[in-house]
This record gives C-alpha cells, sequence and structure tokens, in this order.
C-alpha cells in the first residue's frame, strides 16, 4: 500500500513513518506544491493548515483521489481526524489490519478444542451474515454495542483483523472521530471474513 501525508509538522511525518514501516509504503510532502499526482497512492492523509495554502480546500479541487482520504487537523474541526490519531485507529482506517484468521489465537483462547472453535466461528459468522449494516450517517449506540460484541467474539474465534477493525470503529465512535473509513474498513473486514473458505 502506497500513502501520503501531507502535513509540514515534522513529528507527525515521523510518527506516521514508525507506525507504518514494513507495512505500507509512505511518502511525506511538506507543501500543496510538492504533491505531484495525489490519485497515485491508495491512500492519503491531509493536513488543514500548509505553508502554502488549506488542504482541505486543496482536496476538495482534485478530480482524482485515493479510495482512502483522511483529513486531519491540530485542531476539533468537524469530519477530521484531531492530531494526534491513535495507531490502532490510524493503522484500522488505512486498512492496515492483522490477517483474516489466526488458528493459534483460537487454540489459546478456547482450549485446543477445534469442534469448540468450529461452532463458534459458525455462529459468528452467521450472526455477521444477518446482521443490519450500519451507515456512518446513522451509527448509533445500538450499531457500536453489536459491533463491540463483534469484536469481542472475533478475537475469541480467531479473528484478528475483524476485531481489530471493529474495536477502532467502537474507539473512534466513542471518541466523536470521524468513522466513515472505519466503518468502509469494518464491512471489508466483514466482506473478507464470510468468504473464508
Amino acid at each position: 500500500m502506497k500513502v501520503l501525508l501531507i502535513d509540514d509538522d515534522a513529528l507527525t511525518g515521523a510518527y506516521l513513518t514508525e507506525l507504518v514501516a514494513g507495512r505500507a509504503e509512505l511518502s511525506i510532502a511538506t507543501s500543496l506544491a510538492a504533491v505531484d499526482d495525489p490519485g497515485a497512492f491508495d491512500a492519503l492523509i491531509c493536513d488543514r493548515r500548509l505553508p502554502d495554502g488549506d488542504g482541505w480546500l486543496w482536496l476538495a479541487a482534485r478530480p482524482s483521489l485515493p479510495p482512502i482520504v483522511l483529513r486531519i487537523s491540530g485542531d476539533a474541526a468537524s469530519g477530521a481526524w484531531r492530531k494526534p490519531i491513535a495507531p490502532d485507529l490510524l493503522l484500522a482506517a488505512l486498512g492496515l489490519l492483522p490477517g483474516d484468521v489466526d488458528d493459534a489465537q483460537a487454540m489459546r483462547s478456547l482450549g485446543a478444542n477445534p469442534d469448540a472453535i468450529a461452532k463458534l466461528r459458525a455462529m459468528l459468522l452467521q450472526d455477521l451474515a444477518s446482521a443490519r449494516v450500519c451507515t456512518a450517517a446513522k451509527l448509533a449506540s445500538e450499531d457500536i454495542d453489536a459491533i463491540h460484541r463483534f469484536a469481542a467474539g472475533s478475537r475469541l474465534v480467531g479473528f484478528p483483523g475483524l476485531a481489530a477493525s471493529a474495536t477502532a470503529l467502537e474507539r473512534a465512535w466513542r471518541s466523536e472521530q470521524p468513522v466513515d473509513e472505519l466503518l468502509k474498513q469494518f464491512q471489508r473486514a466483514v466482506r473478507r471474513v464470510l468468504e473464508l473458505p
């Protein structure tokens, strides 16, 4: 995955460099003029206040953007991620989550009982398949409670990617961070788990 950070804050750049090391290729632009083709990236993280303009206005004027765009700010701007962004939330928003299945974790959680693992995984998959799909516009406390249960159940049966995605979505919602991208990542994690053989 190729990630572009547009931010003139050296600490944010260093933080992201360490956070995504070995998971994604990070490019950093400290000004808007330094960005050639934002559409060439898989994800873009853009600060609002940059030396040569408003990063969010710049985003709005771009005809081609990556599938994942995160607006960040040091202040509490509406619809923006507040810096510093918690590592688990940022990794989840970027889709840099653990793998889909961890059989060793399930064996540890369930006393090395493969029958229990199979039964509980089937129950969780049935719940996921029949669950009402929430949307960012209608995300409500009952959705968050269900997502909390999916996170706990996913950890138990060895679905770490789904567990991490659900946990990040719950944390962002409860801390009033933007949830749109996290909700997309959660829905992708659900689809991947439902497609497992």
